[in-house]
């Protein structure tokens, strides 16, 4: 089972809700999902919904997430290696840098000043590599 959020409900406005996340109980061919509303399994196209990142646990209907996590939008959930993926940011120094940057001082372990002096050692590393490797 999948969840997938509505973001077209146009001419449909009586029956999907615009942003809400559904269950989509199965696949109605290529382009269609089967879609529970109110005990009513209703068929819609795809291109009306898309699919939330965020699993679902068995019999539960809350979202697995770990502390990494954030909502970017409305029911869709990210954590930091989607985004590192997304923008494929390869370099290690790179991706040590950007996870405390997205939360710089909020890591419990680390104050504020101590982040950004890590920040800064990352980007010099990164830039040494670059050198040494011949990056361009």
């Amino acid at each position: 089972m999948k969840k997938v959020k509505c973001v077209d409900n146009k001419s449909w406005e009586h029956t999907l809700e615009l942003g809400k996340v559904y269950d989509a109980a199965g696949e109605n061919g290529p382009t269609d999902w089967f879609i529970d509303i109110n005990g009513t399994r209703l068929s819609f196209m795809k291109l009306r919904f898309e699919i939330v990142s965020v699993e679902t646990a068995p019999h539960n209907e809350q979202p697995i997430r770990n502390k990494y996590m954030r909502e970017v939008k409305p029911g869709v959930w990210v954590d930091v290696y989607d985004i590192l993926r997304a923008w494929e940011v390869t370099d290690p120094c790179l991706q040590h840098l950007l996870k405390k940057a997205l939360q710089p001082g909020k890591r419990h372990h680390k104050d504020l000043k101590e982040d950004l002096e890590d920040i800064l050692t990352s980007a010099k590393r990164a830039v040494e590599l670059h050198e040494e490797w011949n990056v361009k």
